[in-house]
């Protein structure tokens, strides 16, 4: 997990890799399923999601053996988004995912899969689907004290105010982005983080200059 929150994607994928099988062999399924579904995630948050979606089988087909829990419907959920971000339409399925694990409580898995779906929304134009799903996941982020979920639900928020044209309500959320724990935050949400707040600097300076020449 220490090389995932540094950004070391190809050394976490193989230390994943490594637990995932340990755990296999040891006949741990609790173990061997959070290594694949953070392996999983990895990928997704690399931009590999038909790598994702191939491992997405074998996590599902692993939840299935587990007690009932939160592990069946993030299973669910890591497929539906997979197979989304393949251009595979699983948007359905998503929901119910998303409603399953709402049922579970299970917070934290939630508010990843929330804002995993949101960035989506956003590059389908849904803007107010993917606003009140940033919201929903602010709120577990904050509950949780997750500096990760906080600083990515405040990204995804930004956007979509920039996305609406909302220039006030972009400008107050970047206030409120710039005062979150980037320090503390995973290496590419905090570069995420980075680049949106240079992104919405610009655009400002860009209209207070556009104002004075009128």
């Amino acid at each position: 997990m220490l090389r995932f929150h540094q950004g070391s994607w190809d050394d976490a994928a193989s230390l994943f890799q490594s637990a995932r099988e340990l755990s296999s062999r040891a006949g741990d399924r609790i173990g061997e399923f959070r290594a694949l579904e953070h392996l999983i995630v990895l990928e997704l948050e690399r931009d590999c999601p038909s790598a994702a979606r191939e491992l997405c089988g074998p996590l599902m087909e692993l939840a299935g053996k587990l007690r009932a829990g939160s592990e069946a419907p993030f299973a669910q959920c890591l497929s539906a988004l997979a197979a989304i971000e393949c251009g595979v339409e699983a948007h359905t399925e998503l929901d119910a995912a998303l409603s399953s694990l709402r049922i579970a409580d299970a917070k934290h898995r939630l508010a990843y899969a929330l804002l995993r779906a949101a960035g989506g929304d956003l590059r389908s134009g849904k803007i107010d689907v993917a606003r009140a799903r940033g919201e929903e996941a602010l709120g577990l982020a904050r509950l949780l004290d997750r500096p990760s979920e906080t600083a990515q639900a405040q990204v995804v928020l930004l956007r979509a105010a920039t996305a609406a044209g909302d220039a006030a309500e972009a400008g107050k959320i970047a206030e409120v982005l710039q005062q979150c724990r980037l320090d503390q935050a995973a290496a590419y949400v905090r570069q995420a983080a980075l680049d949106v707040l240079a992104a919405q600097k610009g655009g400002s300076l860009g209209n207070r200059g556009r104002r004075k020449t009128i």
